[in-house]
C-alpha cells in the first residue's frame, strides 16, 4: 500500500515539474519573439513592425477583402480634398476615401483631419459605396517607420 502511494506522489510531483516548465519555456519563447503572438511588451512601433512583418502592415495593399464588405484600404494618400482622400494601392491602383465627421482619425495619438497629408501611410476601414469609393469609419496613420 506504502508503495503504491509513493508511485502516485512521484508521478504527481514529476507531472507538476514538467508542467511548471514547460509553462516557463512557453512564456520565454513568446518574449522572445520566435511566434507572432505576444504583443502586451511592445512599443507601438515594435507592433507595427511585428504585424508588418506578418503580412498585416502598410503596403499590403489590400482592399475589398469579403469580411468587411470591401471597406478595407491600405497605402498612401496621393491626394486630398474637402470631402476626403485617394489612397495608391500596392497593385498601383487607387481607391477615393469619403470621410465624414464622424469617421475616426488616429494615430498614435488621436488625429485630426488635418493630419491627412499626401505622401502619408494610412489605413483606412469603412464601407464600400456602389461607386467603388469607400466611405471611411477609421482611418489610421501609420508611424513612418513602418513604411520601409
Amino acid at each position: 500500500m506504502k508503495k503504491i502511494i509513493l508511485v502516485i506522489a512521484g508521478i504527481i510531483l514529476v507531472g507538476g515539474v514538467c508542467f511548471y516548465g514547460g509553462m516557463k519555456y512557453g512564456r520565454k519563447s513568446l518574449a522572445g519573439g520566435r511566434g507572432a503572438g505576444n504583443f502586451t511588451n511592445l512599443t507601438d512601433e515594435q507592433r507595427q513592425a511585428r504585424m508588418q512583418q506578418f503580412g498585416a502592415g502598410v503596403g499590403t495593399g489590400f482592399s475589398g477583402n469579403k469580411t468587411n464588405g470591401g471597406g478595407m484600404v491600405v497605402g498612401e494618400i496621393i491626394s486630398k480634398d474637402e470631402n476626403g482622400i485617394t489612397v495608391k494601392l500596392k497593385d498601383g491602383g487607387s481607391k477615393t476615401v469619403l470621410i465624414s465627421g464622424s469617421a475616426t482619425i488616429t494615430k498614435n495619438a488621436a488625429g485630426v483631419a488635418g493630419d491627412l497629408k499626401v505622401g502619408t501611410q494610412v489605413m483606412v476601414s469603412g464601407t464600400a459605396n456602389t461607386d467603388g469609393s469607400v466611405s471611411a469609419k477609421s482611418v489610421q496613420i501609420m508611424p513612418a517607420q513602418a513604411t520601409d
